[in-house]
């Protein structure tokens, strides 16, 4: 049987948070601890730590972005009211 738009929602914002914790877990490989990563000259940042850093902190925010934008479809799906609009 097919889940509800909620139900379907709600499991995939699960999935997303899940993968979150394991986008965050990526700052503390061990590669942010070696001192020989440079990348070429052109890039910004130049070392290799901080563009890893950088793109990992990006993937986290789009992760977060497309949990909350499943949250709106929810929204949506039960009538449009924001859970902050309600008295």
């Amino acid at each position: 049987m097919e889940p509800t738009m909620k139900q379907a929602c709600s499991d995939l914002r699960t999935d997303i948070e899940s993968t979150k914790i394991k986008v965050e877990a990526l700052i503390t490989h061990s590669s942010f601890h070696d001192p020989d990563m440079h990348l070429a000259t052109g890039n910004l940042p130049n070392s290799q730590q901080a563009n890893m850093a950088a793109n990992i902190t990006l993937a986290f925010r789009h992760l977060e972005d497309a949990r909350m934008r499943l949250g709106k479809v929810i929204q949506a799906a039960t009538g449009g009211v924001s859970i902050y609009d309600k008295k």
